[in-house]
């Protein structure tokens, strides 16, 4: 029976490969096509931010899709603008967790599907829906919580807005994704395949370079079955958040209040109802100098609150910061960016005091320890430097090597979900390994983009000291259509 499973599933992922091959050549062919030209708006990470009103012109359409981007309703301004993705992606652990738990030998696919639909009634009304399957296949213990979710209403929400463009206030209701900042508190999860939903209200100002939101949501939890996903009611959250945008360094600040009630925390000093606090600052920006351009991007965070474990309460305390500084040479060949980032999150001191010091990034997506996602962002000092490169403006490489430690040696390492991964109770050692990787970037056309990883996790003294320690072996590939 184990011998007929094993087959069963290498076939599966051979035809999941040479599947992959076939949307390859597919779009490879596509992208032989010369583009139209002038170049249409690009598709933003959420959906809901494109505007297609200019295509009202339909002297401004540059291909057959863009027909369905503005579909006229009336004669008084209502459109209806219909768009989606597809995506089939193959991922392989070698070691998957450093070696605990099932195994998977041939690796497994992972298909997402989205569509939504963009109702616009006049400039003050606005109904936005959007439709997401995500299907895992082939993987040995099953799919993770994050890889199936087979039909849901991914986001379903009203914008009631008042104002003009320039200073706006927009009241917004119902399931929608979110992207706050660099995705270090709040991530709609691209790298995941079932992405992230809140649900709630959320009030929007826009005041010339201001914009200000208010918001109050619950995460959407996934569940098994079709058209079943609910609010989960062990987190809520809360806050306000203000963006001064900069034209002049093409950036801008960023400054916010959150607030997080989760009945279920769990961190290595045990579990409890956990209330916390957090502040962030941010600034990013690009400047040019005499030979390409310099980026940045910092962030400050602060938490505090209460943790109720075991009868008692105790006092959270803890911090972040981060950096992310590029310097790219624009007037060479490849226009090589040198890049650095740099993490620092606190971790526990004392698991026996009445202090909890562990950070907590909320709802991330995986910038904590790029595609591979195997580490989480709380107690973790990381190096990153990298170099990118770009080939013929459509393909760009990156390549580099992260380098993590525990920020406190009594606190252990956790996952991306914010949940122990391992203990920081057997091992002193502070070294946690590390992560060279490579990354393709194709962008195809307008439609179809594909990408490429290979990683490698070399673990370190603490691993070892607490096993299974064994190095892990990672690559993943995925073709994305959108319209």
């Amino acid at each position: 029976m184990n011998e007929e499973m094993a087959k069963i599933r290498l076939n599966l992922t051979r035809a999941g490969w040479r599947l992959m091959i076939l949307i390859c050549l597919a779009g490879a062919g596509l992208a032989q096509a010369p583009s139209p030209a002038p170049s249409p708006p690009p598709y933003q990470a959420l959906r809901y931010e494109e505007d297609w009103s200019y295509l009202s012109d339909k002297t401004k359409q540059t291909g057959d899709l863009d027909r369905l981007k503005y579909i006229p309703l009336n004669g008084r301004g209502w459109y209806l603008s219909l768009g989606g993705e597809a995506r089939i992606r193959y991922e392989y652990f070698g070691q998957f967790n450093f070696g605990a738990g099932p195994q998977d030998d041939d690796g497994y696919l992972l298909q997402r599907y989205l569509l939504h639909a963009d109702v616009h009634f006049g400039k003050r009304v606005r109904l936005f829906t959007q439709l997401q399957s995500a299907i895992g296949s082939g993987r040995n213990g099953g799919p993770r919580p994050t890889d199936d979710d087979r039909l849901e209403v991914h986001q379903a929400f009203l914008d009631l807005k008042f104002g003009d463009e320039t200073n706006s206030l927009t009241l917004r209701v119902g399931r929608h994704e979110m992207d706050f900042g660099s995705g270090r508190l709040i991530s709609a999860g691209e790298g995941l395949n079932v992405r992230r939903g809140f649900d709630g209200m959320r009030v929007i100002y826009r005041h010339g370079p201001w914009l200000i939101n208010g918001q109050v949501n619950k995460l959407v939890s996934i569940k098994p079955g079709l058209f079943n996903d609910a609010p989960d009611p062990s987190q809520t959250f809360w806050g306000v958040g203000a963006t001064r945008s900069r034209p002049k360094i093409r950036g801008g600040h960023q400054f916010a209040y959150i607030a997080l009630d989760r009945k279920a925390g769990r961190f290595d000093q045990g579990s409890g109802r956990e209330l916390r606090h957090t502040i962030i600052a941010r600034t990013y920006g690009a400047s040019d100098d005499a030979v390409g351009q310099l980026d940045y991007n910092f962030d400050t965070i602060f938490q505090w609150g209460n943790f109720r474990n075991s009868g008692r309460e105790i006092g959270i305390r803890a911090w972040a910061l981060a950096s992310d500084l590029g310097h790219s040479i624009n007037r060479i060949p490849l226009k090589p960016r040198l890049g650095l980032r740099a993490d620092a999150t606190s971790g526990d001191k004392n698991p026996n005091d009445h202090h909890l010091q562990t950070f907590n990034p909320l709802f991330p997506g995986t910038a904590y320890s790029d595609t591979i996602g195997l580490i989480g962002a709380a107690n973790s000092l990381a190096l990153d430097p990298s170099l990118r490169f770009t080939i013929k403006e459509r393909v760009t490489v990156n390549a580099g090597a992260a380098f993590f430690w525990r920020q406190s040696t009594h606190d252990g390492i956790y996952g991306i979900n914010v949940a122990p991964l391992r203990t920081g109770k057997l091992s002193r050692a502070r070294y946690v390994g590390s992560l060279p990787s490579v990354r393709l970037d194709w962008r195809i056309n307008r439609h179809w983009s594909y990408a490429f990883v290979y990683s490698y996790f070399k673990t370190g003294r603490f691993l070892r000291e607490t096993p299974p320690g064994r190095d892990v072996s990672y690559a993943t590939s995925w073709l994305t259509f959108r319209f």
